[in-house]
């Protein structure tokens, strides 16, 4: 979705979030992290640094990825994420390699 599209736009990251959040409120990480969680996905917690970012690499991030680096700028834990979008926590060190790669290429290395 995102890939193909030459600007990642202020309105597709609320949006992005928005649905983030409600992913959140309904999974099954514990009860007492989600408000945590929540709270940092708001429009101050993920920071103009992020949104900076998600502008420049917009033909490298596909639509998956950002989702996932939102998580891990709000240092999300790995089970929460897993447990989030229902994958294994191993494959959420593999998605953190992998954008690990591609935010190299712009010089970007806070993230993580």
């Amino acid at each position: 979705m995102l890939k193909s599209d030459k600007k990642i736009s202020s309105l597709s990251i609320s949006v992005l979030v928005r649905n983030l959040i409600n992913s959140i409120s309904y999974s099954l990480i514990e009860e007492s992290r989600k408000p945590v969680y929540i709270n940092n996905l708001s429009a101050e917690g993920i920071g103009l640094e992020m949104l900076e970012l998600l502008r420049q690499s917009n033909n490298s991030l596909t639509y998956t990825d950002i989702k996932y680096l939102l998580c891990f700028s709000i240092d999300m834990s790995s089970v929460d994420i897993g447990l989030l979008f229902h994958i294994d926590v191993n494959s959420v060190y593999s998605v953190r390699y992998r954008i690990k790669k591609k935010l190299k290429a712009f010089g970007v290395d806070w993230i993580f």
